[in-house]
């Protein structure tokens, strides 16, 4: 069996970006940076991931957007808070590295943006808050929506899940690309077939009383 790396999910990406989104496009808006640029983007924080700081893997998350779509009063709970850098630094595996420690994974990513004459830089960070992760462990909390943008998780050595927004598109773990499934007990087909099922066991517990 191949592996699959950070081309691979660049590919994917480019190929899940238009279908994954309900929100309205507009101009400039939820756009990916061209491919060469985008395959970069992850093909760094892949070689990030694989690095130790005092034998600590590298956990920090990327979000690929300009600094204007944070409003700068709003915070957590309620929006998101931007440190905008002084000057922006460059997106390679130095910066990255000495900025991972400072980004708290659970509740902060590093802003990255896309400028045509000078590529990808970094901006600055931004502090999301925790509630974004009772998507994966539940939670009754709002969530606050993420910028319609390219959102990355480097979760650990090789493992990289990519968004867009809040919407996951793929991820790239263990050398395979694993897309996002769907909960079969939550399907209408389930429902449908148990429909009678379920009134049956009803009208027996009412019986039972």
């Amino acid at each position: 069996m191949k592996h699959a790396y950070p081309h691979n999910l660049s590919e994917e990406i480019l190929r899940l970006w238009d279908t994954s989104s309900d929100r309205e496009k507009s101009e400039g808006y939820g756009k990916l940076p061209d491919r060469e640029t985008l395959e970069y983007l992850i093909s760094t924080c892949y070689q990030v991931s694989m690095m130790s700081e005092e034998l600590r893997s590298q956990r920090f998350r990327i979000l690929l957007c300009d600094p204007s779509e944070f409003p700068p009063e709003l915070g957590p709970p309620y929006g998101f808070l931007r440190f905008v850098f002084k000057e922006p630094r460059a997106f390679d595996e130095y910066e990255l590295l000495k900025l991972s420690p400072a980004s708290e994974f659970e509740s902060s990513l590093i802003g990255v943006r896309h400028d045509p004459a000078d590529g990808l830089l970094i901006w600055g960070l931004i502090n999301s808050g925790t509630r974004w992760i009772q998507v994966f462990r539940g939670g009754s909390k709002v969530i606050i929506p993420m910028p319609d943008s390219l959102v990355l998780d480097i979760a650990g050595p090789g493992s990289i899940r990519a968004y867009r927004g809040s919407s996951i598109l793929a991820q790239l773990s263990g050398g395979r690309i694993i897309m996002p499934y769907a909960n079969v007990l939550h399907s209408r087909w389930i429902v449908q077939r148990t429909a009678s099922f379920k009134n049956d066991i009803m009208e027996m517990h009412i019986k039972s009383r």
